[in-house]
């Protein structure tokens, strides 16, 4: 009888201390990314919407280490006039739906330049949306939350690019794995970072655009960053993040920038 009390006194404080050690563990590994419920923004920007509004508020789009915390809209492609002083993205998105391909945009009216600033207070829109063109704000920024008929999704960003119009084609919609393994080749070809995670035809994709004078200001570039949905199970993890062979250009044009100023 004594030694059976010794060894379950023996196994509870072996338990106590793997439980402390997982405890103290999760405590000291940084938060990946916090989702926050944004449904509520959602619904109150919706309740100051009337019939003369010429938009709706479909959903609420989150990036993780940007100003970038703003409601989105189902806008109609420009034939809308809407206030300045509002901060928006938007989607052409009639129906307000959730799909598996969703292209969201937004304007980058105050980080032009050749060598784009980082989170400054006065960025709103997608001017922050620039801070990807720096591999240090990628390996450190991965996620994406976009709210949308009651739902928080989380996306795991997987390329950047900056091109010409390739994946504005896309509208947003419910398309099949081929047409998805499309944008996906598309994105990764392109990308001036390579993201060490799986990506499929089978995976819900979400692309970020905005135009960028980064090469000048006759050039016709936009900026995208594009991401995958997390799977059912998945956790949110960091994974490693490397350039490519198109990150040269980047480079370049940003040191072509200081070597200007100093002139």
């Amino acid at each position: 009888m004594k030694n059976k009390i010794v060894y379950l006194i023996g196994t509870l404080i072996i338990l106590i201390i793997l439980a402390a050690i997982i405890y103290l563990d999760s405590k000291a590994k940084p938060l990946i990314f916090k989702v926050e419920n944004r449904i509520n923004d959602i619904e109150k920007e919706q309740k100051k919407e009337d019939n003369k509004t010429c938009y709706n508020t479909i959903g609420w789009l989150k990036v993780q280490g940007t100003n970038i915390d703003i409601k989105v809209i189902n806008h109609d492609n420009g034939s809308c006039i809407i206030s300045s002083e509002e901060n928006y993205a938007w989607e052409i998105n009639k129906e307000g739906k959730f799909y598996n391909v969703t292209n969201i945009q937004g304007h980058n009216i105050l980080n032009l330049s050749s060598k784009p600033l980082i989170n400054q207070e006065y960025f709103v829109r997608f001017d922050d949306l620039m801070s990807y063109s720096y591999i240090e704000f990628a390996k450190e920024n991965k996620y994406i939350q976009y709210t949308i008929e009651g739902k928080n999704h989380i996306y795991k960003i997987f390329a950047v690019y900056i091109g010409h119009n390739d994946l504005t084609q896309f509208d947003n919609s419910n398309y099949n794995k081929k047409t998805r393994e499309k944008i996906i080749t598309t994105a990764k070809n392109n990308s001036i970072y390579k993201y060490d995670i799986d990506v499929n035809g089978n995976d819900n994709l979400l692309t970020l655009e905005t135009c960028t004078r980064m090469f000048g200001g006759y050039d016709k570039s936009q900026m995208y960053v594009i991401a995958r949905e997390i799977r059912e199970g998945e956790y949110l993890t960091n994974y490693n993040v490397k350039e490519t062979s198109k990150y040269k250009k980047i480079k370049k044009t940003m040191n072509k920038y200081d070597d200007d100023k100093e002139a």
